[in-house]
């Protein structure tokens, strides 16, 4: 039988192989008395946890960091570009180049998504360029292209000397209301409360409210800014003197302002609208008869009421107006026979914004589980996107402009695969705006132009504005 006991030199060694090995573990890293003194005992790598941690974090980082200063270097190139048409003379009575701006919300997401690809993007080369513009925006389908026509439809009455509204009188003794004659071809929020011009401005109370006409005037009708600000404050003549519009003062008039349209909703709200104004009535056409009835009871079968549900008539206020001309009839309608097609100008010899041309910019958003790689994938490569967006941009800033053809209708069409099968299948059922009839009609073609983006890539600069 075999002593248990340890022996005083297996136990000697055993405290040996600790040392030496509580002393291999202490050596690990890197020191000196310098370090030490300053109360850093030791510097060495960390755990193989930590370091996968902050790999992972640092790529991540990283590639973000990388996106955001291609993108700087993309802007700061264009801005540079286009500065010297910001850079030109202009006179003290003289009024920049002005283009219109229309942006819609992404599917499925809020419009400050789509203002953000205009901050980003568009803003900058254009305030590079000293280009004004507008920017109107919607709340629902439809309300760019009802806008759109309206604004024609009064531009066309104010030429015929008609009203807006006509007073109507049905044999039922139900009247509708009457409004004001307006030869103004400014937008009428009240009726399409949907369409926001950023810039519009407010209505106030004038003088005349006290004594107790309430009759409502524009802040501009009463007094414009330079009363209060700038150098016609102090200088009365400059303020007497008419202000000219570069873009009166353009030779071709397809160099005159621009249309941008951020979206292909926007861009089919956008031409719909210019068919519904220029080919399709002057009022609004009556409605079809209700056909949906009630039976008040089973004893008197015969008093029977027209009605309406109550959802129905929520479901309709969410809605925008219907047009005043189906796409099927656009071959049969006559073109604007109160405008001369010869002269599409306004009184200050400006060409009227349906004849400028567009430029369309696809929406980058993406949604959907399926979509998940495709989307972490743009939010690292932005940069593409700017240069998109850039190309485009310096083509209505250098006003590379042709024809329309029939083939620009699928502009932007690649947007359309990134929208969410739900959300189409729904808006397909509903028949909803962006799913309708998208045709063009061959009276309306000659009308319009669009932009062609410039690749940077090449010698631009030398390219003039005309």
């Amino acid at each position: 039988m075999s002593d248990s006991n340890p022996t005083p030199e297996s136990t000697a060694k055993t405290t040996t192989d600790v040392v030496s090995k509580a002393a291999k573990v202490e050596s690990k890293g890197y020191t000196n008395p310098a370090l030490q003194m300053m109360g850093i005992k030791r510097i060495k790598l960390p755990s193989r946890n930590w370091m996968i941690f902050w790999t992972v974090l640092g790529t991540l980082s990283g590639g973000i960091a990388y996106d955001k200063y291609q993108q700087q270097q993309i802007r700061l190139k264009y801005i540079e570009l286009s500065k010297k048409f910001g850079q030109e003379h202009c006179k003290s009575n003289e009024l920049p180049r002005k283009i219109r701006i229309y942006v819609v919300p992404p599917p499925n997401d809020y419009l400050t998504e789509g203002l953000k690809y205009f901050r980003k993007f568009v803003k900058p080369i254009l305030n590079s360029s000293a280009i004004d513009f507008e920017i109107y925006t919607e709340e629902r389908q439809g309300d760019i292209r009802y806008a759109v026509a309206e604004e024609i439809r009064k531009l066309r009455r104010a030429k015929a000397g008609l009203p807006d509204e006509l007073e109507t009188t049905s044999d039922d003794n139900d009247t509708t209301t009457t409004t004001t004659t307006s030869n103004t071809s400014d937008i009428d929020v009240q009726k399409f409360p949907g369409i926001t011009p950023i810039n519009l401005p407010k209505i106030e109370p004038s003088e005349s409210d006290n004594e107790g006409e309430g009759e409502l005037k524009q802040v501009k009708d009463l007094y414009d800014p330079v009363d209060v600000l700038g150098i016609n404050l102090y200088n009365k003549s400059l303020k007497q003197t008419p202000q000219i519009k570069q873009d009166s003062q353009i030779v071709d008039p397809k160099d005159a302002g621009g249309v941008i349209c951020i979206g292909r909703g926007a861009f089919k709200e956008y031409l719909n609208g210019i068919h519904e104004g220029l080919l399709g009535p002057l009022y609004k056409p009556k409605p079809k008869e209700e056909e949906n009835t009630k039976v008040i009871s089973d004893d008197d079968k015969g008093d029977m009421i027209a009605f309406k549900d109550e959802d129905d008539k929520t479901e309709d206020s969410k809605k925008a107006p219907k047009s005043y001309i189906e796409p099927s009839d656009y071959s049969t309608a006559q073109l604007a026979p109160e405008l001369s097609l010869n002269n599409l100008k306004d009184d200050d010899n400006v060409p009227y914004f349906f004849t400028q041309p567009i430029l369309v910019l696809r929406n980058y958003n993406i949604s959907g589980f399926v979509n998940q790689f495709e989307r972490l994938r743009r939010f690292y490569f932005k940069r593409e996107q700017m240069k998109d967006y850039s190309d485009s941009v310096m083509g209505l800033v250098l006003k590379n402009h042709r024809d329309f053809v029939k083939s620009d209708l699928t502009l932007a069409s690649q947007e359309e695969k990134d929208w969410p099968h739900k959300w189409v299948k729904t808006g397909i059922e509903k028949n909803s705006e962006w799913f309708k009839d998208f045709i063009i009609d061959d009276k309306v073609i000659g009308l319009l132009s669009v932009y062609e983006p410039i690749k940077t890539d090449n010698d631009v600069t030398e390219k003039k504005s005309n």
